[in-house]
């Protein structure tokens, strides 16, 4: 039985001998077509051959790279991305309940997070409700976000009641499911 890892030592050294030859290939095309043609028309002859080549990495090798690139883009919100009419809304789980960022709120909502509108909520919801987490980000509570959301429903627009909704009906249930799968384990 071959030791753990050979097969991936292998297959990089194929994949690497693969590369050197085809690159050696081309070269040797190319020094004899403009040997024969001169530097532009041996570039010219030799083109179909790199076309070829670079279409087969794409094929074998550059697919991969879109998964990778997925990961790349997704690795942070790792399967609990949230977005109310396009506007990503991040919800973190922390302490049995769901945390929304207030700035996220405010862009939703089409307002402004100023000085003035923090110091009414922290004062209003206190520790609670209201937290700041390291990086200084102001995060609402599950229920002070509803209350808030209720109390300004009252006198604005209807876009606030929507946003309500969508929060109560899709965006905290799946939240609550997901976390209480984790909880249960596998």
């Amino acid at each position: 039985m071959p030791p753990p890892g050979s097969y991936e030592r292998q297959e990089r050294f194929t994949r690497t001998l693969t590369y050197f030859l085809a690159a050696v290939f081309y070269a040797c095309a190319y020094g004899l077509a403009r040997f024969s043609y001169g530097p532009v028309a041996g570039f010219v002859v030799c083109s179909p051959i790199l076309a070829a080549y670079g279409a087969w990495w794409i094929l074998n090798r550059g697919l991969g790279a879109r998964h990778w690139l997925r990961w790349l883009a997704l690795r942070e919100v790792n399967g609990s991305y949230h977005a109310f009419d396009e506007v990503p809304v991040r919800i973190a789980w922390n302490e049995g309940q769901c945390w929304v960022a207030a700035q996220d709120v405010f862009e939703v909502l089409h307002a402004r997070l100023d000085a003035q509108t923090s110091r009414r909520l922290v004062t209003a919801y206190g520790k609670v409700g209201l937290i700041k987490d390291q990086h200084g980000a102001m995060w609402f509570a599950e229920s002070a976000l509803l209350q808030w959301l209720e109390r300004r429903s009252m006198r604005t627009d209807r876009r606030t009641n929507q946003f309500k909704l969508w929060l109560e009906h899709e965006a905290f249930p799946a939240m609550h499911k997901k976390e209480a799968r984790t909880a249960s384990g596998p």
